[in-house]
């Protein structure tokens, strides 16, 4: 999305293509942003002038606004830069450390969702609950702070209950359960 700044030799770079990082909004309060991660260290060439913090933020934000990009935040005169470009219904997020501008990093997250790889399945429950009485069951989501199931949690609810189906027709024992005066249920 955006070349090197001149003068300056990549010393490490580290991707991943799904993490978490937190970001500051306008307010200086941290909010966690997932996607594809890339991390950059920059290390000035020897000899080569050293530019000041403006001057790397201002190339940043100008070669980033064409493509309807802005500064979000900036703290200690532009140490840290917060950059976002919004396009197309997907978010990029940059995240600029001048501390030092002989050797700064720059940090740039590209929304995305998980593409998910491990998947509910009734035979692996079932095994597991053979072997310790229990199992863990992924892909059940909901929103933070709500108690909806998300409509992408259908696969995994479905490999539940077959699960459960499984395990009371291989049951040694039929047995209906009825509620008792107490309250309680019984077998009978």
């Amino acid at each position: 999305m955006v070349t090197r700044m001149p003068g300056y030799y990549i010393y490490r770079c580290e991707q991943s293509p799904f993490d978490a990082w937190k970001f500051k909004d306008s307010k200086g309060k941290e909010m966690t942003v997932e996607g594809k991660t890339t991390s950059i260290s920059y290390y000035l060439v020897a000899g080569q002038p050293t530019p000041s913090r403006l001057q790397i933020v201002r190339n940043y934000e100008n070669a980033l606004r064409p493509l309807g990009g802005a500064i979000f935040v900036q703290y200690d005169d532009g140490a840290e830069t917060y950059l976002k470009v919004a396009k197309d219904g997907k978010e990029t997020w940059f995240y600029l450390n001048l501390y030092n501008t002989g050797s700064w990093g720059l940090q740039v997250l590209e929304t995305a969702a998980m593409a998910q790889q491990v998947v509910a399945d009734a035979a692996a429950f079932s095994n597991d609950i053979k072997a310790t009485g229990r199992t863990a069951v992924y892909g059940i989501y909901f929103d933070t702070g709500k108690a909806e199931v998300k409509p992408e949690s259908d696969a995994a609810l479905k490999e539940v209950a077959k699960t459960a189906l499984g395990q009371i027709r291989s049951s040694s024992c039929s047995w209906l359960a009825t509620p008792t005066t107490s309250g309680n249920w019984r077998r009978t």
